[in-house]
């Protein structure tokens, strides 16, 4: 018998090596409305990743042979997709400047002097593929830094992509991503407000508005991610890959101290000897 985690659709068998898709268990909970699915074999990411090591000046020399392909993940996790509209009544106040003359102390000075003026008005905004991830089971700190997923490249879910790689079913709500991923396009609502009033105005402040949202739709999405944790002094690290038009690593490495030392050796002798030119220059 395989166990099978409660948020896994699919898994590779430890026994036998043969793929474990359970399209069943996906499509019951809610089936994804499309997939992005894999461009990199398994096989190269042990390339990429010494290759990326290799240029972590301040990694382990031993570090650098620890790649082990056994311990490589190639896992879709779930996303959700957003697209809305925002149509946003704002109030805020708009400075202008002007350079006001006075005297102190017998001296003549000029200082810029802000009017400030109540200001209304209307913006709106259009967003496209805001994702919000919808599982929390690797490294959260990690996905950021892999940064966003060309959504566009996606596909019509087929469960038959599944096969030879881990996946999960989503685990946060629709309703709790989308309001996430609210909080992050109204970000940028406020900055397309500020930049109505700045058309017009020097300066702005107190920014007050009331958003309507439209067009709402959402999509469910598995994106590819290869992950690899590996054990160095008793310590669990990870790495992450993403692959796009570039791909990306980031990851989790020990630091020789030595080497720290020897580059701050370095650039004290350097600045030293700077010191030392320009006192006898």
């Amino acid at each position: 018998m395989v166990e099978m985690e409660p948020l896994e659709t699919s898994k590779k068998c430890p026994y036998c090596d043969t793929n474990i898709v359970l399209s069943e268990k996906a499509v019951s909970v809610l089936e994804p409305d499309g997939i992005r699915p894999f461009l990199v074999d398994k096989r190269e990411i042990g390339n990429l990743f010494s290759n990326w090591i290799k240029r972590r000046w301040f990694a382990p020399n031993v570090l650098k042979n620890l790649y082990q392909s056994g311990k490589v993940t190639g896992i879709y996790l779930p996303y959700w997709s957003f697209d809305n509209s925002a149509d946003t009544e704002y109030t805020a106040q708009g400075g202008i400047d002007r350079t006001e003359i006075y005297e102190e102390d017998g001296k003549t000075r000029t200082r810029i002097v802000t009017d400030w003026y109540y200001v209304s008005g209307e913006v709106g905004n259009k967003f496209r593929n805001a994702i919000m991830r919808a599982s929390r089971t690797l490294n959260d700190r990690l996905l950021k830094s892999l940064g966003g997923f060309n959504v566009e490249d996606t596909i019509n879910f087929d469960s038959r992509y599944l096969s030879g790689y881990n996946s999960e079913i989503f685990k946060v709500p629709m309703r709790q991503g989308y309001e996430e991923a609210k909080v992050k396009m109204e970000d940028e609502i406020y900055n397309t407000i500020s930049s109505d009033v700045l058309r017009r105005y020097d300066r702005v402040r107190d920014i007050r508005y009331s958003i309507y949202w439209s067009d709402e739709y959402y999509r469910l999405l598995l994106l590819p991610v290869y992950s690899m944790s590996y054990s160095f002094n008793g310590k669990i690290l990870s790495n992450c890959y993403k692959w796009g038009k570039m791909g990306k690593i980031v990851g989790e490495y020990p630091k020789i101290g030595c080497k720290k030392i020897a580059i701050a050796v370095i650039l004290a002798v350097i600045a030293l000897g700077l010191l030392f030119y320009y006192m006898n220059k």
